[in-house]
C-alpha cells in the first residue's frame, strides 16, 4: 500500500514540475478592499454565507462586494485573532487573551485569567456534548462551560495548536505531539508511537473517515490503523504544514509558509509565487457553499481562486511574449505563438524555439498563422508574408502585393488553397501559382481580417468595410442595405445550421439566410467589441474588451437566461481585454487565446458540461426611514421587528438587502415586490436596495430574491412584513371628533349668514343714506350755484359798467370753468385730487376778484403727495372754505390769508389743512343774526355725515378736527383751522366707486 502510495505521489511530482510554467488566477481581498487587516490568520463561513475573516487588527464579516468590521471597540476580547470555528449560527474568535462570541452581529466575550492574558487562543472545537474546548500556545486546554473559561489541569503539554472531537474523546495536536483526551475519564494518552515528539500543528478528520495530521515533517494520514507520511519527495510544497482543509470535492488543501497544495484524485498541484498567488505565506484554506477555495496570507489579505478551468502563461512562465496575436498547433501537436513583438514561438518537446528576423522572418510583429496540411507554417507580418518548411523560412517578397503589406488573415480551404487577406484584399496560393483579388480585378474588400469556408464551400471573409462572400467565381458584399452595412467585420464563425455569427467593432451579429439579427452578449460598452469568435459543441465564444463570453445556441433560441455567460478576471481572466482573432481550440478542447496579459488556455469542455450552478442567498441588511441610516449592521433587528408599526410620517421607507454569490459577485441582480402595494416582481436590477416613498396606510409584506448571472434564484426570499398606521384624520376618534366639529361649524355657518345678511341689510341701508346725502349735497350745491350765479354775474356787470373788459373776461372765464367743474364733480363720489384742487382755485380766485383786497389765498401741496394719482370724495373742501370766507375773513376789517396745506401724516393718510386768520369761531356764532345760519351748517353737516358714511362703509379712517380757533399764548385769537384726515387705498377707491354704482342703480329701480 505504502509503496504504491510512494510511486502515485512521485509520478505527480514529475508531471507537476512540468506544468509548472502555467499561471493559475486569485482575486485578491486586502485592506484597499475594506478588510479589517492584511494579516489574515483563518477564514470561516457562517448558516447565512457570510464569509468571516480573522486578522491580526480585527476581525471581518465579508459578503463578496462589501466589509463590515468589528474590533475591541465592538466587544471583542482583542483585535488579535487566530483562529475561528462556527456552530449553529455562532462564530467563536480566538483571540490573545481569550475568546469572542458573535450572534447576529454582537459580540460577547469570555478572557482568560490575568496570569494566562498573553496566551493566544490557536484552536477552537465543539464535542458531542455541545461543549467548547479552547486549545491555547502557552497555558494547554480549556472548557467554556457555564459562561466561564475552565483550565484543564494535570496535562503534560501546554501548546495546543488543533483540537478534533470523536466520540468520546478529543484529538489535540500538541508541539509535543498527537494526544488521545478522554475529558469524562480526565485520561490522556499517545496512540500514535510514530508521531510521539512531533510537533503537530493541524488535524482533519476527512468524510471518508480518515485522519490528516499536519507537521514539520510533511503531512501524515492516519487511515485502518495505518499512517502514511508524504513530504517534498512525493510533491509536495513544503514539509512545514500549518494548516489542513478538505473541500466540497474531497479534495485536500494544505498550507505552508511556502504556498499551499492540493491533493485529488488526479495528483498534487502546488500554488505558489511562481505560479500566480501574489504571496505564498498562507495560514489557513477554507471554502465556500459554492466550492470557492479562499487562502487567508500573512500580509496580503485573502484570495479566492479563479479556479483551475482558465489558466494563463506570461514571461514569468518563460514564455518569449506576452502580447500573442495569433496560436496554432502543427501536425506533431507543437503549439506556434505569434508575438506582436518577437516573431514566432514554438514549443517542440518542452523547449521554446524563437523565430524572429535573426532568425530569417521579415518582420517580428506576425498578425496571423496558419498550420496547412502539408506541414507547412505559414506567418503573416506587417512585412508580408512567411512560409516555414522545416527549417526553410521562405519570404514573400515585395513586388507581389501581399509581400508589401500588412497580412491580417491566413486560412486554407477545403481545396489546399490559401487565403492569404491584407489591405487591398486577398491573395489565393495554389501551389506556387498567386491569385490576386482586390479593387482592380471586382474586389472591393478593405483590411480582410478573417476567412472562413461554410458547409457548401463558399469563402466568407471578414473585412473592415464589411461582410464578403466568395462564391461561384464571384466576390459579394452580402451586408449592403443591412444592419451590419458600415460595421466593421472582425471575424466570423460558423454553427452546425450553416448560421454565420459575425464579430463586428458594435457587437455580435448573427446571419440566418439574408436575414442579420443583434445578439447582445452585455450592456458593458466594452463586450461590444467582438476581438474574435468561436464555435464550439453548441455554444459560440466571443473574446471581447471585457472578457470571455459563452452563449449557449439552443439555450438562447429558447430565451433561458443562463444561455449567456461570462467569464471574466473572478473565473481567472488576468486581462479582460482580448487580443483580435488570437483564437484557437485544439483536439484536446482547449481554447487558446491571447490577453493584454499574456497567454489564456481555458478548458472549453469542463466550462461547458462541468458547470456548477448555485443559487445565491439574499439577506436584508438595512432598513431606512426617510433615507435616514436607522439600520445599516443589524438583520437581527430587522428579524425581531415582527409587523413593525411605523407612523404616518414615517411612510418613506427604504430597504437595503445583499445577495451573497461569491463566484461572480458583481453579476447578482435582484426582483422584489411589496405585498400590499404589488403583487407582480419589479423586473431584474442590480441595485442592492429600493425605496418606497410615500406609502398609503395599511399592511405591507417586501420580498426580494437573488439571481446568479446564470438564472438561479435564491431558495427563499428575504422578506420583512410592516404596517403603517393610518393617519389621524382617518381614525374612528377623529372622525367623530369632525362630526362634532362639523355640527359646530353648521352653527357658526348659520350664525355668520345671519350676521352678513344684517350686515349687508345695514350696508344697503348705509348706501341709500349716502346716495340721498350725495343728492342733498347736489341740491346744496344747486342752491348755492343760484346764489353764486347772481353774485358772479352782478361782478360780470360791475367789471363791464366800469369798461374793465380784461377784468370782465377774466371773471367770466374762470366762471365758466367753475360751472363746468361743478357739473362734472356732481355726478361722481370720487375725483382726483388734482381737479379738486383746480376747482377751488377757480372758486377762490373768483371770490378774491369780487373782494379786492379783503383776502388772499395760498395752496401748498407736499412734494410727498402725487394730486393726480390721489383720490378724494368730490366736492369736499368747499364748504369750508366758503365757510372761512364769509364767516371769519369778510367780518374782519383788515385784510385776511386763507392758506390749504395737504401733506401726509405720519400714519400714511392725506391731511388737508384749512387755515384763515379771521375773526374766530367764537365771534362769527355772535355775530350771526340767522340769515346764513342754515346754509353754513348744512354744507358742513352735509360733508361731516358723507365722512361718517364713508367711514362706516369702507371701515377706513376717515376724520374731520374742526372748525377750531387758533390762538396764541396770550390767549388772543389768530383764526380757525379745520383738519380733514382721508386715507389713501385702492379698496376705499373700489368700495366709494361701487357704492356710487349701487345707490345709482336703487334710485333707478
Amino acid at each position: 500500500m505504502l509503496h504504491k502510495l510512494t510511486l502515485f505521489f512521485s509520478f505527480i511530482f514529475f508531471t507537476f514540475s512540468v506544468a509548472y510554467s502555467q499561471s493559475y488566477s486569485f482575486i485578491n481581498y486586502s485592506i484597499k478592499e475594506g478588510l479589517a487587516q492584511s494579516q489574515a490568520t483563518d477564514i470561516v463561513q457562517d448558516s447565512k454565507g457570510y464569509l468571516w475573516i480573522s486578522t491580526l487588527g480585527g476581525l471581518s464579516k465579508f459578503d463578496g462586494q462589501n466589509f463590515i468590521n468589528y474590533s475591541k471597540d465592538d466587544g471583542l476580547v482583542d483585535n488579535h485573532l487566530h483562529t475561528l470555528f462556527h456552530s449553529k449560527g455562532l462564530v467563536y474568535a480566538g483571540a490573545t487573551g481569550g475568546i469572542s462570541l458573535l450572534k447576529n452581529n454582537r459580540a460577547s466575550s469570555y478572557r482568560l485569567p490575568k496570569d494566562q492574558s498573553e496566551s493566544k487562543v490557536r484552536a477552537i472545537a465543539k464535542d458531542d456534548e455541545e461543549m467548547i474546548w479552547l486549545g491555547t500556545d502557552n497555558s494547554g486546554l480549556w472548557l467554556l462551560n457555564d459562561d466561564s473559561l475552565v483550565m484543564i489541569e494535570g496535562l503534560p503539554f501546554n501548546n495546543v495548536r488543533s483540537i478534533l472531537p470523536e466520540e468520546e474523546f478529543l484529538w489535540l495536536a500538541t508541539s509535543n505531539g498527537l494526544f488521545k483526551y478522554k475529558p469524562k475519564e480526565d485520561k490522556w494518552s499517545l496512540p500514535i508511537q510514530d508521531l510521539n515528539e512531533q510537533s503537530i500543528y493541524d488535524l482533519l478528520k476527512a468524510r471518508d473517515g480518515s485522519i490528516w495530521i499536519a507537521t514539520y515533517q510533511g503531512i501524515y494520514h492516519f487511515k485502518n490503523d495505518e499512517l502514511k507520511n508524504f513530504t517534498t519527495e512525493n510533491g509536495l510544497i513544503s514539509n512545514r504544514i500549518k494548516n489542513i482543509h478538505e473541500d466540497g470535492y474531497g479534495n485536500i488543501w494544505l498550507s505552508s509558509k511556502q504556498g499551499t497544495s492540493k491533493i485529488s484524485e488526479k495528483g498534487i498541484i502546488n500554488f505558489s509565487n511562481l505560479n500566480g498567488l501574489k504571496n505564498h505565506d498562507i495560514k489557513a484554506v477554507s471554502s465556500d457553499d459554492e466550492n470557492n477555495i479562499w487562502l487567508a496570507s500573512n500580509g496580503n489579505g485573502i484570495f479566492r481562486s479563479g479556479g483551475e478551468n482558465i489558466l494563463n502563461f506570461n514571461l514569468d512562465n518563460g514564455w518569449c511574449s506576452e502580447k500573442a496575436l495569433s496560436i496554432t498547433k502543427d501536425q506533431n501537436e507543437d503549439l506556434w505563438i505569434s508575438s506582436f513583438e518577437n516573431g514566432v514561438c514554438h514549443f517542440k518537446n518542452g523547449e521554446i524555439i524563437n523565430y524572429n528576423t535573426n532568425s530569417g522572418l521579415s518582420n517580428n510583429t506576425v498578425w496571423c498563422s496558419l498550420a496547412d496540411d502539408e506541414g507547412n507554417i505559414w506567418l503573416g507580418t506587417s512585412n508580408g508574408l512567411n512560409r516555414i518548411n522545416g527549417a526553410n523560412i521562405i519570404h514573400y517578397s515585395s513586388s507581389s502585393a501581399a509581400g508589401s503589406d500588412r497580412i491580417t488573415a491566413l486560412f486554407q480551404s477545403k481545396d489546399g488553397r490559401v487565403w492569404c487577406g491584407h489591405k487591398y484584399g486577398v491573395r489565393i496560393y495554389d501551389k506556387e501559382k498567386e491569385i490576386s483579388h482586390d479593387q482592380e480585378n471586382g474586389f472591393d474588400g478593405k483590411r480582410i481580417r478573417n476567412i472562413i469556408e461554410d458547409r457548401n464551400g463558399v469563402i466568407w471573409l471578414a473585412a473592415d468595410n464589411g461582410l464578403f462572400k466568395y462564391e461561384n467565381g464571384l466576390f459579394v458584399n452580402v451586408d449592403k442595405g443591412s444592419s451590419v452595412e458600415g460595421n466593421a467585420v472582425l471575424n466570423i464563425s460558423i454553427d452546425e445550421k450553416d448560421r454565420k455569427w459575425l464579430g463586428t467593432k458594435n457587437g455580435v451579429y448573427l446571419l440566418d439566410g439574408k436575414t442579420f439579427e443583434r445578439v447582445y452578449l452585455d450592456n458593458v460598452f466594452s463586450a461590444q467589441y467582438i476581438n474574435f469568435s468561436e464555435v464550439f459543441d453548441g455554444h459560440f465564444i466571443a473574446g471581447t474588451n471585457n472578457g470571455l463570453y459563452l452563449i449557449n445556441i439552443e439555450g438562447r433560441e429558447s430565451n433561458a437566461k443562463e444561455a449567456i455567460r461570462h467569464f471574466g478576471s473572478d473565473e481567472g481572466l488576468k486581462s479582460l481585454e482580448c487580443n483580435l482573432n488570437s483564437s484557437y481550440i485544439d483536439d484536446s478542447e482547449q481554447l487558446w487565446f491571447g490577453t493584454g496579459k499574456g497567454i489564456v488556455k481555458a478548458d472549453l469542455s469542463k466550462m461547458i458540461h462541468e458547470q456548477e450552478l448555485h443559487a445565491p442567498k439574499v439577506y436584508l441588511s438595512g432598513l431606512r426611514i426617510l433615507m435616514n441610516e436607522e439600520i445599516t449592521r443589524s438583520d437581527k433587528k430587522i428579524k425581531a421587528f415582527g409587523i413593525h408599526k411605523f407612523l404616518p410620517s414615517e411612510s418613506h421607507i427604504t430597504f437595503d438587502f445583499t445577495g451573497i454569490y461569491f463566484s461572480d459577485p458583481n453579476s447578482v441582480s435582484y426582483e422584489y415586490r411589496l405585498k400590499g402595494l404589488q403583487e407582480e416582481f419589479v423586473p431584474l436590477s442590480n441595485a442592492s436596495f429600493v425605496s418606497f416613498p410615500f406609502l398609503p396606510h395599511g399592511e405591507y409584506e417586501f420580498e426580494v430574491y437573488a439571481i446568479s448571472e446564470m438564472g438561479q434564484r435564491s431558495i427563499k426570499p428575504a422578506t420583512y412584513a410592516f404596517e403603517i398606521q393610518a393617519p389621524y384624520y382617518k381614525t374612528v376618534w377623529f372622525n367623530a371628533s369632525m362630526v362634532l366639529l362639523g355640527m359646530l361649524l353648521g352653527s357658526a355657518l348659520l350664525y355668520w349668514r345671519r350676521t352678513v345678511q344684517i350686515r349687508k341689510i345695514e350696508n344697503q341701508r348705509l348706501v341709500y343714506q349716502s346716495r340721498i346725502l350725495s343728492l342733498e349735497q347736489q341740491s346744496l350745491n344747486s342752491s348755492m350755484n343760484r346764489h353764486f350765479i347772481f353774485n358772479a354775474l352782478n361782478s360780470i356787470q360791475y367789471y363791464i359798467n366800469r369798461q374793465d373788459k380784461f377784468s370782465a373776461n377774466k371773471y367770466l372765464s374762470n366762471f365758466a370753468k367753475l360751472i363746468r367743474k361743478n357739473l362734472d364733480s356732481s355726478q361722481e363720489n370720487l375725483s382726483f385730487l388734482s381737479d379738486e384742487l383746480e376747482r377751488i382755485r377757480l372758486y377762490l380766485s373768483l371770490e378774491h376778484m369780487r373782494f379786492q383786497d379783503k383776502f388772499e389765498f395760498e395752496i401748498d401741496i407736499d412734494q410727498n403727495v402725487d394730486p393726480n394719482n390721489v383720490k378724494i370724495p368730490s366736492m369736499l373742501l368747499q364748504p369750508f372754505l366758503e365757510n372761512s370766507i364769509w364767516h371769519g375773513i369778510l367780518p374782519k376789517e383788515e385784510k385776511g390769508i386763507l392758506k390749504v396745506r395737504i401733506e401726509r401724516s405720519l400714519s400714511g393718510s392725506i391731511k388737508i389743512i384749512i387755515d384763515d386768520n379771521g375773526i374766530g369761531v367764537d365771534q362769527s356764532l355772535a355775530n350771526k343774526n340767522g340769515k346764513d345760519k342754515i346754509h353754513e351748517s348744512k354744507g358742513v353737516s352735509l360733508t361731516n355725515d358723507r365722512i361718517i358714511l364713508y367711514q362706516k362703509l369702507t371701515h377706513e379712517n376717515f376724520k374731520i378736527k374742526g372748525p377750531f380757533e387758533l390762538k396764541n399764548d396770550k390767549k388772543e385769537v389768530l383764526g380757525t383751522r379745520v383738519e380733514i384726515y382721508l386715507p389713501e387705498s385702492q379698496a376705499f377707491e373700489e368700495i366709494i366707486s361701487e357704492t356710487n354704482k349701487l345707490g345709482t342703480l336703487a334710485f333707478n329701480n
